[in-house]
């Protein structure tokens, strides 16, 4: 229990420092996985503990590192998962991606339908990943920063955690 509200702590830091300055420090991110470890280790003694953190904490960056070279989510974005992951334990951390994902993509629906560009960016993505299909290169798919209604990812992990949370 203790662990979850370490990571709920770590989040909400995470989410105030990517709200006021578009970024998630490295220190940050480094301060949950040192937590993560020390939890894991104590749950489970030194070599097991370890071996846990650090499947954990790997496997996250492995499944979203695709998409932060497509740019569809940033690097510090990947880290925070992954440190969440490894304080909470791997179990959780696909139904957090996968909700993460959802909310992410409603809320760029929903942006798209009040800016009226649905259909041309929907046309741009798809012709982007064609591309990268054809070229079997991964490039990052320009988008549109400067607009008011860009909602950073963290806010979609501190949703999809908070529903998590409370929907055990």
């Amino acid at each position: 229990m203790i662990a979850e509200y370490m990571a709920s702590g770590l989040l909400a830091a995470g989410l105030l420092t990517d709200l006021l300055r578009r970024r998630v420090p490295n220190q940050l991110v480094l301060l949950g996985l040192i937590t993560g470890c020390y939890l894991c280790i104590c749950r489970d003694g030194i070599p097991m503990g370890i071996s846990l953190f650090l499947k954990d904490a790997f496997w996250p960056t492995l499944l979203l590192f695709p998409f932060y070279l497509l740019g569809a989510i940033g690097a510090g974005d990947v880290k925070l998962i992954s440190a969440l992951s490894a304080m909470t334990g791997g179990d959780r951390i696909k139904d957090l991606i996968l909700i993460s994902f959802l909310t992410g993509a409603l809320f760029a629906l929903i942006r798209l339908i009040r800016e009226r560009q649905l259909f041309f960016r929907s046309g741009k993505i798809f012709a982007h990943l064609v591309h990268c299909i054809l070229s079997r290169k991964i490039s990052k798919y320009e988008t549109c920063k400067e607009s008011k209604m860009c909602v950073p990812f963290t806010v979609c992990i501190w949703i999809a955690y908070f529903l998590l949370s409370f929907w055990r």
